[in-house]
């Protein structure tokens, strides 16, 4: 939802799509409340979305917390960096070390060339 125009009262104008049910409901009760569909649609939300926001700080509250326990579990990651050396370490053999992926061609590498000392150095026939 982006906000098309904003007003001298701090308000904004939006569009929103809404289901052919919830349109249809909202006019329902907007007519029979003589309340616009505008005023029902703020106060739902001004309900709603405390508790949405009250939810989402606590879930991103708990993952600091738990991000915080680990690093201090682990300050420097001396435990995890040996966890992971000793993963490598036990595989008997490692599928992407020294071996190509199906349908690669390895390239080989270019011979080095020769310097001007390397040819005024070689042996004379």
């Amino acid at each position: 939802m982006t906000p098309s125009a904003s007003t001298k009262s701090g308000r904004v104008a939006t569009s929103l799509r809404l289901s052919q049910l919830v349109y249809r409901q909202l006019k329902l009760v907007s007519e029979s409340s003589d309340v616009p569909i505008n005023t029902l649609v703020e106060r739902a939300l001004s309900q709603f979305l405390p508790g949405k926001l009250a939810e989402i700080e606590q879930r991103a509250t708990s993952l600091v917390d738990a991000v915080r326990a680990l690093k201090a579990s682990d300050p420097d990651g001396e435990l995890a960096l040996q966890a992971r050396i000793a993963a490598e370490t036990a595989m008997d053999h490692d599928p992407a070390e020294g071996t190509l992926a199906p349908g690669s061609t390895a390239r080989q590498p270019r011979p080095r060339r020769r310097t001007r000392d390397d040819i005024f150095a070689a042996p004379r026939r």
